[in-house]
């Protein structure tokens, strides 16, 4: 089972701007296997990492209402992620979106963090 760590927010918070840091921390030091199309606009970020020996990880910035997160997940399940990294709101059609994805993936929702402590949550 994998695991999805998903960062609630209000509306007028920006939690694509910590995973965009945590995409910068991870590319940095591992393989970026895929970024989707669309993914330098604005800079939202929708990529695949792959930690040698490790997990293979998606991240997606982008968590609104009418954002690609359905879709994103979607894709990081189908290539095989183990762990996926997304932001949503705090409650509705994100919520939602992101809980579908059980029970293939443990769902944590997480808020207020760090991109370093998102990471040292997910190698625990």
């Amino acid at each position: 089972m994998g695991k999805i760590y998903a960062m609630k927010a209000s509306k007028m918070e920006n939690n694509g701007a910590t995973l965009r840091k945590l995409f910068n921390i991870l590319s940095n030091q591992y393989e970026v296997l895929e970024c989707f199309p669309g993914t330098s606009s604005l800079q939202n970020v929708t990529a695949i990492i792959k930690v040698p020996k490790g997990p293979k990880i998606g991240i997606e910035t982008q968590g609104s209402t009418h954002s690609r997160l359905g879709e994103s997940l979607i894709k990081f399940k189908n290539k095989g992620c183990d762990i996926i990294f997304c932001t949503c709101l705090t409650s509705g059609k994100t919520v939602k979106t992101v809980k579908s994805m059980e029970p293939e993936y443990e769902v944590i929702f997480t808020e207020g963090n760090s991109a370093d402590a998102l990471w040292r949550m997910a190698k625990v």
